[in-house]
């Protein structure tokens, strides 16, 4: 069996949906790790009047290329963008584009919108079709040995245990399809909560619908499932922290971190199962090579004669964590992560909890988020600036509705595929291709986190640190001080109401005596 490195030696490779998160990663990792790779084609399109090159141009300015530029600029003359659409048929690649691609032999497939709220139209043609559309250029590909695609673990939500194998689904893919090429979006709309079996999302519906079709191409191509859990920033390659969105938990960290979020309808006891995307994109590189080798072997066998048939297996790995972390530990461990790495962008003093009351958690929203947002925007606005926090709580809430199935249950994912997969590893991959998770506290992991949110999302340099944390200590005497009047009026009104300012001989309280008078 060969290593991982000269596995990709002179290999040319496919990846749809290069712009993602886990892919970005992946190409980085693949040029560190691998420098020996061939061509790395990456499916682009045109966007927002930006073409093919100029979006590559951007990807390539991003800091998590930085090591790789100052040690190996050379190597991204093998990264190539490829014009085309996995929402159109063929994929919209020209008969140029298909000669380039034709000594091809492994496809990463990650193209997917991760959007909760898509309409089932959109999500059915980009999640569902486009994995039928690489699936079906992938069969005209004479030297493919790996085609991987990334799925994720809360595919079948309906399920409290999702083991790594591809369950059932109520309906049927190609019947699907059809519908959301036929009808319009309101149409389909109409009837999308029957229609998927109720299920939270378009996102998680369609996604298992592609994991359907990849168990119907099983015998013709060689298909790997990689199913993340929710991915998060990079632990520790090629640095740790680096993150391009804010989902997850790290979005729900730097909103209470500014300030704008303070509460979230959940139980203390949820679980949260989260995975580095260093991690995922190194499970990713091994399940290509892993499939590779099974399938020679397994073909050497049926050659040799010492098997009679030969019928591809479908593998899948649920890329999970073994270390879940609860809610309230995020809560918490996060609260002091922040406060020890305060942001610049600061509109109020950082903190949150979480509650399964909902009459304190609408209470904390007022109180808390949309009061001082309202404020801030008058502030604003006399100042002459645009007003942009109340719009913000719009969003922070519908994000916190999308979020809600996932907050309120708990999933067990089976990983034993993973874990063999993890354990697998030829000696002399071990350091470079490690599975294992290598910050073991999660104090620690918040940490690197919030410094990655720092520096990567916010734009903020570690220079500032000293004059933030000045600045929280102000925040903190401030908001004791609003507490206290909040709570302070609350009480002064109950108690005026119920009558309790009422002396010990009886007698009233100057004001009820003025009232009386």
């Amino acid at each position: 069996m060969i290593t991982i490195p000269e596995f990709y030696r002179n290999r040319d490779v496919f990846i749809t949906g290069a712009t993602g998160f886990i892919m970005k990663v992946l190409i980085e990792k693949l040029f560190r790790s691998c420098s020996d790779v061939g061509r790395i084609f990456v499916l682009m399109r045109e966007k927002r009047s930006k073409s093919i090159n100029e979006r590559l141009e951007d990807i390539k300015k991003m800091a998590l290329f930085s090591l790789l530029l100052e040690k190996n600029p050379e190597i991204f003359n093998k990264l190539v963008p490829i014009e085309g659409d996995v929402t159109k048929n063929g994929m919209a690649l020209s008969e140029e584009s298909r000669e380039m691609l034709k000594n091809v032999s492994i496809i990463f497939h990650s193209a997917a919108s991760v959007r909760f709220d898509d309409n089932l139209k959109d999500a059915v043609i980009l999640n569902t079709r486009g994995t039928l559309e690489t699936i079906k250029f992938a069969l005209t590909l004479k030297n493919l040995i790996s085609f991987i695609h990334v799925s994720t673990t809360y595919c079948y939500p309906n399920r409290e245990s999702t083991n790594e194998e591809v369950y059932p689904v109520e309906c049927d893919w190609q019947k699907t399809i059809e519908l959301a090429e036929k009808f319009d979006m309101e149409t389909l709309e109409c009837f999308m909560p029957h229609y998927t079996g109720f299920l939270p999302n378009t996102y998680v519906f369609t996604k298992a619908l592609a994991e359907k079709i990849c168990e119907s191409y099983k015998e013709q191509l060689p298909i790997t499932i990689v199913r993340p859990s929710i991915v998060v920033g990079t632990e520790i390659e090629p640095f740790g922290g680096w993150c391009d969105n804010y989902n997850g938990p790290v979005g729900l960290l730097t909103a209470c971190g500014i300030g704008i979020m303070r509460t979230m309808h959940a139980s203390w006891e949820a679980i949260l199962n989260c995975v580095a995307v260093d991690v995922v994109a190194k499970t990713v590189i091994v399940a290509a090579w892993k499939s590779a080798m099974e399938n020679a072997k397994i073909q050497s066998m049926v050659n040799n004669g010492s098997m009679k048939q030969c019928n591809e297996q479908l593998r899948v790995y649920n890329c999970a964590s073994l270390h879940n972390m609860s809610l309230k530990l995020l809560v918490y461990e996060g609260q002091y992560a922040v406060r020890k790495f305060p942001f610049e962008k600061i509109v109020y003093m950082p903190g949150g909890g979480v509650t399964l009351c909902r009459f304190m958690n609408y209470f904390r929203i007022v109180c808390f988020q949309l009061t001082p947002a309202a404020l801030i925007d008058l502030v604003l606005k006399l100042y002459g600036k645009k007003p942009f926090l109340l719009s913000l709580q719009r969003k922070i809430a519908h994000a916190s509705s999308a979020l809600k199935t996932f907050v309120h249950t708990e999933w067990n994912f089976g990983v034993e595929n993973f874990e063999k997969l993890r354990n697998g590893l030829l000696p002399e991959d071990e350091e470079t291709f490690s599975l294992q998770r290598k910050i073991e506290k999660d104090i620690d992991y918040y940490e690197v986190q919030i410094l990655g949110a720092r520096r990567y999302l916010l734009k903020e340099c570690d220079s500032t640190l000293p004059a933030c944390r000045r600045r929280i200590k102000y925040l903190l005497i401030f908001d004791t001080f609003m507490r206290f009047l909040l709570f302070g009026y609350i009480f002064y009104r109950i108690a005026n109401k119920f009558g309790i300012f009422i002396n010990y001989e009886g007698h009233y309280s100057n004001e009820t005596i003025i009232e009386k008078i």
